[in-house]
C-alpha cells in the first residue's frame, strides 16, 4: 500500500516541524479533550489523502496508545510524529 499524498504541493514530513505536525492532528480534536480518538485520527488521515484512513487510525491506536485508553494523548502524539516522519507523509500546511 502506498503512502498518502496531499492534494496540492506538499511539504514533506522530513522538512515539516514536529509542532506543525502536532498542530495538524490536534485540529481534528473535535471535542477539545486534548486527545485524539480513532474517529478523529481517521479524519486527519483522510485529510492527508490516505486511501484507507480507518486502517491508519487503527494502526496508530494499536501501536501508539501506551495506556490502552483508546486515545492518543499528548505524550503519545510524539510517537505519532515519529511515525509520520518514518512514513514520509506529505502535508499542505496552508490548506
Amino acid at each position: 500500500m502506498g503512502h498518502p499524498k496531499a492534494k496540492t504541493l506538499p511539504e514533506s514530513a522530513a522538512s515539516a516541524t514536529d509542532s506543525k505536525i502536532k498542530d495538524y492532528f490536534m485540529k481534528f480534536d473535535t471535542n477539545r479533550d486534548g486527545k485524539l480518538s480513532k474517529q478523529e485520527l481517521k479524519m486527519a488521515f483522510r485529510g492527508l489523502g490516505s486511501r484507507a484512513p480507518w486502517l491508519r487510525a487503527l494502526l496508530v491506536i494499536s501501536r501508539m496508545d501506551e495506556n490502552r485508553d483508546g486515545y492518543i494523548s499528548d505524550h503519545e502524539l510524539n510517537k505519532l510524529v515519529e511515525f509520520i516522519h518514518q512514513r514520509g507523509y506529505n502535508f499542505n500546511f496552508t490548506a
